[in-house]
């Protein structure tokens, strides 16, 4: 006879603004669900309004990170909107811990509509965390939209 055995995710016992910034996701059906919808929600509303496109050749690669600078957060949305579906739903974006995931509202938002996880951009080791997540993935893109910003 087999022994059956529980073990509760790792998000088990964090405040939900934690959870979801995690990464790796921990699988979660409804917000896998949650996160395709507005994956593709997303799209529509950006592509039902402007003309959105890629210039060049999306390299075919199973691991890709995309870094580009931005005026708002609409620029996610466009850039998500531009990616094609191979990449989008593979798609992580990588989402200012500071601004993001400080409120249920916004972390929720975040997660479902651009595929975020928390990222903290206070820490300067942080950008090493995610090269080390990356070269330890087998698959992924991620996507990093940093602020422009003025040198002093």
């Amino acid at each position: 006879m087999t022994e059956f055995k529980y073990t509760p995710t790792e998000d088990f016992n964090k405040p939900f603004t934690e959870s979801l910034g995690m990464y790796p996701r921990a699988h979660d059906f409804t917000f896998s669900i949650l996160r395709w919808l507005g994956a593709w929600l997303c799209f529509l509303f950006i592509r039902l309004q402007y003309l959105v496109s890629i210039e060049g050749k999306i390299p075919n690669d199973k691991k890709l990170v995309i870094v580009a600078n931005h005026q708002s957060h609409l620029d996610t949305w466009a850039l998500i909107a531009a990616l094609p579906y191979k990449v989008r739903s593979k798609l992580t974006v990588l989402a200012a811990a500071d601004y993001f995931y400080t409120q249920n509202d916004r972390a929720f938002l975040a997660t479902v509509f651009c595929q975020a996880v928390a990222f903290n951009r206070l820490n300067p080791m942080e950008l090493r965390n995610w090269q080390k997540i990356f070269k330890e993935t087998k698959q992924g893109y991620f996507l990093l939209v940093l602020l422009p910003f003025e040198w002093n």
